[in-house]
C-alpha cells in the first residue's frame, strides 16, 4: 500500500487536506461584500438561536428530574 498510516486521525487529515488544497485551486478568488455579510450574520444568528434553545432544554431537563423526585443532573455528576 502506497501510505501506511497506524492512526485513521492521519488519513483524515490527508484527504482534508486535498480537499482543502482543490478548494483554493478552483476559487474565484472575488470577495463579495453583501456574500460575507450574509454569511456572518446567518453564522451568528444560528449560533444564537442554538444556544438559547440548549439552555432552555438544559433548564428544562432539570427541572423535570427536580420536579419527579429522580437525581439532578448536578447531583447525578457528582457521583460519578
Amino acid at each position: 500500500m502506497f501510505f501506511s498510516f497506524k492512526d485513521a486521525r492521519d488519513y483524515q487529515i490527508l484527504f482534508l487536506s486535498l480537499f482543502l488544497s482543490l478548494g483554493i485551486m478552483t476559487r474565484a478568488w472575488t470577495i463579495r461584500i453583501d456574500c460575507v455579510v450574509v454569511a456572518l450574520i446567518s453564522c451568528l444568528l444560528t449560533q444564537f438561536i442554538l444556544t438559547c434553545w440548549s439552555v432552555n432544554e438544559l433548564k428544562q431537563q432539570e427541572s423535570f428530574f427536580l420536579s419527579n423526585g429522580v437525581l439532578s443532573l448536578k447531583n447525578f455528576l457528582s457521583l460519578i
